[in-house]
């Protein structure tokens, strides 16, 4: 292999340091012949596409490019989630300066909806197409400067359209955080990766909901706003310094794994040395990068649109965000006007209550989806959607509670179930799409996920007709029982349409051998 024109990372079986860069000190992969001369039949390796990076072999096989991507991207969803949660902690502070009312509030959320969901498609055609690390480093340090404009605004109109502007940037980096983890892990520790990704989003929402809460609290609102330009730039640097793996590279991995496996052992009795050739093959694939132009982006919609999996799996996202986004958004207010608590206190319940629940529910839903998958038919989907199911009934009892501390309770218990489905649903989405079609799959659920941002729209309007913000968190529990249930149906699609998946990405390898070969 020969180095990446954007990144200088040689092909050399050397381990990627922290940052992505190559430690000259680390051990090399014993060669074999996919290494040194090519894969059986074919005649030598071929180089990564434009802007990518084949991984020298961190020594661990579900992470080649080692854990430090991971952290990075994850402190990417923490910077951006924290700054776009502060909102629900300052609303009674916003609504104290400039006189807006319960509607005009929910609004502000849904007008970040609408602005995301314009951009999801046009950043899910650039997550395929283009430089991910450098699209996320772009976008991260231009969102960090212009966070400062909230900070400084001096009209409800002001503020609202830099919240709109924050709301497009954080729409396009979304898909290519998605695809990029799909491409530097295995699919196996897949639920896990992207369930811890997910997890930092939800963690960042809750600190961010706690830092709006004591910072606005003891020191206005807009001071809020001003702490997050550094970090901000600090990951987008980080961003810039990791390396750009191949589209389709674990699942590459995965399919020839076991295609050579069994080839090679039919043919010497090594099944070791068959699987290894695999994954050496597969360094040598070039990307799946797709094409440029309208005709090949509407091919891909086409496809994505066409996975049974994939769309009934939105189903249940979407109305699990657009439940949870209502009612976290109105939370601390809820607290303010029920219990008679400061904005402080009902800040930090509700930041505990979402960090505690999706962080217990995340974890446990990886482990669960990692050690089912392969024994229980749609075993990620029964748990995500089983999750939802059963977090909306818990849910539905917490809301109506008259006791405080029996209502927190039950509304962590409840969370902590819903959060289940966040690894594993998201990991389903991914098993389903063609590698290649992640960037465009990814944003579409971004459409749909943003959706949910008029969840707080609704229970603002609600609660302005009829002076109950419990009537209105109880009304948004019904889609989101009807979501799980739906999703449930994708039990039985899910096996095969990640069997067609995982074959996609060998099906035009140049390395796969003929049948004379085999």
């Amino acid at each position: 292999m020969t180095p990446s024109p954007d990144t200088g990372v040689p092909g050399d079986g050397s381990v990627p340091a922290a940052g992505g860069r190559p430690d000259p000190g680390a051990g090399t992969v014993p060669e074999s012949p996919a290494v040194t001369g090519g894969a059986p039949g074919v005649d030598g390796p071929e180089e990564a596409g434009p802007g990518e990076t084949g991984p020298g072999p961190s020594g661990d096989p579900r992470a080649p490019y080692g854990w430090w991507p991971l952290v990075v991207i994850m402190a990417v969803s923490l910077v951006d989630r924290l700054e776009s949660s502060v909102i629900s902690s300052i609303l009674p502070l916003l609504q104290e300066e400039w006189a807006f009312s319960d509607t005009a509030g929910g609004s502000l959320s849904a007008a970040i909806a609408i602005t995301g969901t314009v951009v999801a498609l046009p950043a899910g055609y650039l997550a395929d197409r283009t430089n991910r690390k450098n699209l996320l480093a772009i976008v991260v340090a231009l969102w960090s400067v212009i966070t400062l404009g909230s900070a400084v605004a001096i009209s409800f109109a002001m503020f609202y359209a830099t919240r709109l502007v924050l709301a497009a940037a954080d729409s396009i980096d979304n898909p290519s955080q998605v695809t990029l983890l799909t491409d530097y892990y295995s699919v196996a520790v897949r639920p896990k990766v992207l369930g811890w990704h997910r997890m930092l989003t939800f963690a960042g929402g809750a600190l961010g909901t706690l830092y709006g809460a004591l910072v606005g609290g003891f020191f206005g609102w807009r001071a809020v706003f001003y702490a997050i330009l550094v970090p901000g730039l600090v990951v987008a640097w980080w961003c810039y310094r990791l390396d750009e793996p191949r589209r389709g590279e674990a699942d590459r991995r995965a399919a020839l794994a076991g295609r050579y496996s069994a080839r090679t052992a039919s043919a010497e009795g090594d099944v070791g040395r068959g699987s290894q050739d695999a994954a050496a093959s597969a360094d040598a694939v070039p990307g799946m990068t797709q094409p440029p132009g309208w005709p090949a982006f509407r091919a891909q919609l086409g496809t994505v649109v066409r996975i049974r999996t994939v769309v009934l799996v939105y189903s249940g996202l979407a109305s699990l965000f657009f439940a949870l986004n209502g009612i976290f958004f109105w939370l601390p207010t809820f607290y303010l006007r029920e219990f008679g608590l400061e904005v402080q206190v009902g800040g930090s319940l509700t930041a505990g209550i979402t960090l505690f629940g999706v962080v217990g529910g995340t974890w446990a839903g990886g482990i669960m989806g990692e050690r089912w998958h392969g024994r229980l038919k749609g075993a990620r989907v029964v748990v995500g959607a089983g999750g939802i199911i059963v977090g909306s009934i818990v849910f539905t009892g917490a809301l109506y509670s008259s006791t405080l501390p029996w209502q927190v309770t039950s509304l962590l218990v409840a969370v902590t179930f819903m959060s289940l489905a966040i690894p594993n649903l998201q990991a389903a989405i991914a098993d389903a799409l063609p590698a290649n079609q992640r960037g465009v799959g990814f944003s579409m659920l971004g459409i749909f996920i943003t959706g949910g941002a008029f969840g707080p729209l609704l229970v603002g309007a609600i609660s302005d007709a009829t002076g109950s913000l419990a009537i209105a968190f109880g009304i948004l529990l019904v889609p989101m029982v009807i979501g799980g249930v739906v999703t449930m149906f994708a039990r039985g699609t899910y096996e095969g349409d990640a069997a067609r998946a995982l074959a996609a990405a060998a099906e035009d390898d140049p390395h796969e051998p003929t049948g004379a070969d085999a």
